[in-house]
């Protein structure tokens, strides 16, 4: 955006919430209990948000339509809480859903362990 644009804007910036919020925003946005998948959900976005220097960090809008990806895929039986716990977070489903530009992509193939 331009500069003269970005210098009449506020800037709020905004911890990212905590797993009990986390949690609390699941339940208010698919209007369902916690589930086990949601749990290890919670627990590899956590790992994949701690694991380097991002250019540009997924957020809980990007963890919501992960999650949604991964319900679906629970519904045809190919994603399990089990399967996503013992998961390497470089080779976690759906990453493209949390993963926004190329030099982060890039990063996390490296990373990658093949199948």
């Amino acid at each position: 955006m331009p500069k003269p644009f970005l210098r009449r804007c506020l800037f709020y910036y905004l911890k990212f919430p905590e797993n009990a919020t986390l949690k609390q925003i699941i339940q208010s946005h698919f209007k369902t209990e916690i589930t086990r998948l949601s749990e290890a959900a919670i627990q590899k976005f956590g790992e994949l948000r701690e694991l380097r220097n991002w250019q540009k960090i997924p957020g809980t809008s990007e963890f919501l339509d992960w999650l949604r990806m991964l319900e679906r895929d629970q519904q045809g039986n190919q994603s399990t809480a089990e399967a996503l716990a013992d998961t390497p977070t470089a080779n976690l489903p759906h990453l493209e859903t949390l993963v926004k530009t190329q030099q982060d992509h890039d990063a996390l193939s490296k990373t990658r362990i093949p199948d």
